[in-house]
């Protein structure tokens, strides 16, 4: 299912570390070594409809302009 939610807080739209990423939000999505974690936080709606982490084969990202 496809979730459409927007950030409360521009600045904790997307962030990209080194050693994870992207993310978005505070923790909202998290992708880091092969995994993800979901936790509402900076968004209106959750992301996912699961907390906590899941292994993950694929993501994709797309930029709405």
């Amino acid at each position: 299912d496809i979730i459409l939610s927007r950030v409360r807080n521009e600045n904790n739209a997307i962030c990209n570390g080194l050693t994870e990423g992207p993310s978005f939000g505070n923790g909202d999505l998290l992708a880091t070594n092969g995994s993800i974690q979901c936790h509402k936080e900076s968004y209106e709606k959750p992301i996912r409809n699961t907390d906590g982490w899941d292994a993950i084969g694929k993501i994709e990202i797309f930029q709405v302009v």
